[in-house]
């Protein structure tokens, strides 16, 4: 087996299934990677294909014990993702999703096609698409139909069944579909299954021209993953988003159970994937891979075994702080990395101050020593995290820099903190998940404040500020700079700056005065996003938006930077 890593880790394979891990990078001048792939029809592993972060496309034939750099032509291109021929062995056929334009291959987004293993992917296939913003495209497992593929756009389906030659839009089940997956068998049964952020799950039996809706247990169902043995075990399973975990379905996505004992939630907040063993109908072993690590079952998701991490803890958690304690100091002046979390406040504990640390990062503040799960996990109360008399360096942790989480998280402040960014705030030095996540029932908790020195940098990191659940509320986030650098003149980005969804209500995003104001700009997805029906009574006032800290410009863009897409 083969995992990617997208930290500057590079490859890595285990021969134990996960015991022991070894370095594969010899040839790879590329450490940040999005995706590696091994041909469907492969009789082994011995190649394999990995897409780099900046589009270069590298391949080894020797089971990954020296890497070639065989393309750079995704570079051009806006990638989202890359998938290879049933029959790719002896058709050296790939294709790669493209969202966005780019004038250097045709003007426009949407699937491009390389007909020897990535050298020649500048053949853009749009004839027919209604939509070419093109988020993944997937291609059928079943040899007999290799040339039938699905591509998932910004407004629905889009469907070939002549290697991308032609396309036609295929009706749509939901506005919001964020996953799509085929049925192993395909060619026999015309059945695949999309997911969407309403908290649906979708199947076909008929080669899209209709769908039925089925409920998930969650609103967030992604990492669709269709048994091998669908024909027999009609089992299909998806992971959650943040904070959520893996379901199990018997029943063709009827009904959902989830399956989760042994799986812990660092590992399964950033889940990327579901992999199954090939050998499934016997041995029902199934992994669920993510940036922390992976978690193995074999037993079909009844029970879990957290595997060896790719990355070696310094510790299991860095700073715990439990059983009631409080009024601790922790800080100044600790480096607190290459632990599980770095920080952590537990459910009973209150009025401890960290403050001045670097969390997530060397002793410069310029390259990441990454805790593998959160920089900070705060389920306490009355805590000050930084404040005006110095915050802290958080930046590089594998999932969020500040976790705010639990019914127990209340009157907590976090102020004066540089989040995902170098220590001078020039430069993104991201948390992979959120900057600050605020759930599961966290309330009256304040990021930010009113003056210079209580404002919190929050930028380059996978999104700014997140909100989410029905019972998390009246928290008040103002007064920072979400998607800048320190000066609020450039961008730096989050994905999305604000993201409010899944029921929190009664918060409030920025305020009536200057000191309150949030300058949200940068940001490459939207500045401030509200989401999903029962999400209400917030409110956002006084905001910069899209304008530098001056209101008068945008800001400068670097590397990455754009105003809020």
């Amino acid at each position: 087996m083969f995992v990617a890593q997208p930290d500057d880790e590079g490859v890595h394979k285990t021969t134990d299934c996960g015991a022991t891990w070894l370095e594969r990078n010899s040839g790879l001048s590329e450490a940040r990677l999005l995706q590696i792939e091994i041909p469907p029809d492969a009789t082994n592993a011995s190649v394999a294909y990995v897409l780099a972060e900046n589009g270069y496309l590298f391949s080894t034939s020797n089971s990954g014990a020296s890497w070639s750099l065989s393309s750079t032509v995704l570079e051009q291109i806006d990638r989202q993702n890359l998938v290879l021929s049933t029959g790719f062995s002896a058709d050296q056929t790939m294709y790669a999703a493209a969202r966005l334009g780019w004038d250097a291959l045709g003007g426009g987004p949407g699937v491009f096609k390389s007909t020897d293993a990535g050298g020649d992917l500048g053949a853009r296939q749009v004839t027919g698409m209604s939509d070419p913003h093109v988020w993944k495209v997937i291609a059928s497992p079943d040899a007999a139909l290799k040339s039938t593929l699905l591509a998932l756009t910004n407004s629905g389906i889009e469907k070939t069944t002549d290697a991308g030659v032609t396309w036609s839009s295929i009706p749509s089940p939901d506005s919001s579909l964020i996953d799509l997956a085929f049925s192993p068998a395909y060619a026999i049964d015309q059945t695949f299954f999309a997911s969407a952020n309403s908290g649906r799950i979708y199947r076909s039996t008929n080669g899209g021209a209709s769908w039925t809706g089925f409920d998930a247990l969650r609103w967030d169902p992604r990492f669709l993953a269709v048994s091998p043995d669908y024909s027999n075990d009609h089992e299909v399973y998806h992971g959650g988003g943040w904070n959520d975990t893996v379901y199990r379905s018997t029943d063709s996505g009827a009904t959902w159970t989830q399956a989760s004992t042994g799986l812990p939630g660092w590992l399964h907040d950033a889940g990327s994937g579901i992999v199954f063993s090939p050998a499934f109908a016997s041995d029902g072993t199934l992994w669920v891979v993510s940036v922390s690590g992976m978690a193995r079952s074999t037993n079909r998701g009844a029970t879990w075994e957290v595997m060896r991490s790719l990355h070696s803890p310094g510790n299991t958690q860095g700073i715990v702080i439990r059983d009631g304690a409080e009024q601790n100091t922790i800080g100044p002046d600790n480096v607190i990395g290459n632990n599980g979390n770095g920080v952590v406040l537990e459910s009973n504990v209150g009025y401890n101050v960290i403050t001045g640390n670097l969390v997530g990062t060397d002793t410069t503040g310029t390259a990441a020593q990454a805790n593998v799960q959160d920089g900070l996990s705060i389920s306490g109360h009355h805590n000050t995290i930084g404040g005006s008399n110095g915050g802290n360096l958080v930046s590089g942790n594998l999932i969020d820099g500040i976790r705010l989480a639990g019914d127990q998280a209340t009157a907590n402040i976090v102020a004066g903190n540089t989040i995902g960014t170098t220590l001078d705030g020039a430069a993104a030095l991201g948390n992979r998940g959120a900057g600050v996540s605020i759930h599961s029932g966290a309330f009256l908790n304040l990021v930010g404040g009113m003056t210079v020195d209580e404002r919190n940098l929050i930028s380059g990191n996978g999104y700014g500020v997140g909100l989410w659940d029905t019972t998390t509320m009246s928290n008040t986030v103002s007064g920072n700079y979400i998607g800048t650098n320190r000066t609020g003149t450039a961008a730096l980005g989050n994905g999305r700056g604000i993201d409010v969804h899944s029921g929190a209500h009664h918060n409030t995003i920025g305020g009536t005065t200057a000191g309150e104001r949030n300058l949200i700009s940068g940001n490459n997805e939207r500045g401030v996003s509200i989401d999903n029906n029962d999400t209400m009574s917030n409110t956002v006032s006084g905001n910069y938006i899209g304008v530098d800290a001056t209101g008068l410009q945008a800001p400068a863009q670097q590397a990455g930077g754009r105003d809020n897409r």
